[in-house]
């Protein structure tokens, strides 16, 4: 009995700095798409789900990862910070990190065109003037929002933000999106373009494909394969590189976490998007 409880106790232990080490250290994680709608290479660096996370003294370490890869821009997939309730006051830990975070991604627009679609915990805090301030200090310096909106990257790349609803996230079971859902909030496609699409949550990912997006980039589950953020065990997409008749879809394993921080097996990343022509 005694040696069970001793291996038990070891093994904790071991998980235990497993996941100190996961929440402090992050992977470089590359994808390479080709496409016949592109003449030429482009790569671009993706992330979400920091949750106002910091790796280094004003999140250097993460900021010299991007820097290293000299991308053409970044794409941002929502939950840069924790949601905050329309009458929240944060407390001063709290101010200083969303003022870190915004920090962070307005030393990018230096760099950088830098484009952002809202997650949930953004769409939650739409009415908080805190989180306000610091979206339009965003904005100031040049962060391109993309709130059901599209850019055109080039002649060739379509770039697309959708902003899902608060209703589709829900506890404990899958949300249905309608049929009709993106159509309604975004213009249609031009399907000779190469067409990415920003959008939350991969739980959607056929109502993307049947939308005509050729590539969608998706975060929210944080590389969770044991359980969703809605509670539900196995998400079929919780990580990795997906394929949908013509759409590719990446979900990265997001670059932070926040109430529940345990990684196990499960690094923090930073995406990379390599697209190349055919």
């Amino acid at each position: 009995m005694t040696y069970i409880i001793l291996i038990a106790a070891a093994v904790i232990a071991i998980l235990a700095l497993r996941n100190i080490y996961e929440l402090y250290n992050f992977n470089i994680t590359e994808y390479d798409i080709s496409t016949n709608k592109i003449g030429q290479n482009h790569k671009y660096v993706f992330l979400t789900d920091l949750h106002e996370r910091s790796y280094g003294i004003d999140n250097e370490l993460l900021y010299q990862s991007v820097v290293n890869q000299n991308p053409e821009a970044v794409f941002i997939g929502g939950d840069m910070y924790i949601s905050l309730s329309k009458d929240e006051i944060p407390s001063k830990k709290a101010l200083n990190k969303i003022s870190r975070t915004t920090d962070f991604i307005v030393r990018l627009t230096n760099k950088y065109k830098v484009y952002y679609a809202y997650g949930n915990h953004e769409v939650k805090s739409f009415e908080n003037s805190y989180f306000l301030n610091a979206m339009n200090t965003l904005k100031d310096a040049g962060v391109v929002f993309l709130d059901d909106e599209s850019i055109s990257l080039d002649d060739n790349i379509c770039l697309s933000g959708l902003s899902i609803d608060r209703s589709l996230y829900l506890k404990f079971k899958n949300a249905v999106m309608p049929k009709d859902y993106i159509s309604s909030k975004l213009l249609a496609k031009d399907l000779g373009k190469y067409n990415i699409l920003l959008a939350h949550s991969p739980l959607f990912f056929k109502n993307y494909a049947e939308y005509g997006s050729d590539l969608c980039l998706c975060g929210h589950y944080h590389g969770e394969f044991l359980i969703s953020p809605q509670f539900i065990p196995f998400p079929k997409y919780y990580a990795g590189l997906f394929k949908e008749k013509s759409t590719d879809m990446i979900v990265s394993r997001g670059i932070g976490s926040h109430t529940v921080n345990i990684r196990i097996l499960n690094k923090p990343e930073v995406v990379i998007i390599n697209l190349r022509p055919e």
